[in-house]
């Protein structure tokens, strides 16, 4: 998937840009890392073809950028 789409899509789930150490504002790119994560993942479950819905892909990134973000606080 590419960069803009991840963006997009975390975006819509409420995921906020971060000031990046160049200075731009950015998603944190733990979240690009999770997202093609996730969509390997699919693919690797469903050989030849992805069944996984837009919205559901949607669901799976926030629910996995969530638990990594929680991960995170309690380091």
């Amino acid at each position: 998937m590419d960069i803009q789409k991840i963006k997009e899509l975390a975006l819509a789930n409420s995921f906020k840009l971060k000031e990046q150490a160049d200075g731009s504002m950015d998603l944190n790119a733990y979240v690009y890392d999770f997202a093609n994560a996730i969509e390997r993942e699919a693919q690797a479950d469903a050989p030849g073809h992805i069944t996984v819905t837009h919205e559901r892909f949607q669901e799976l990134i926030a629910i996995g950028v969530k638990a990594a973000l929680d991960e995170r606080e309690k380091e």
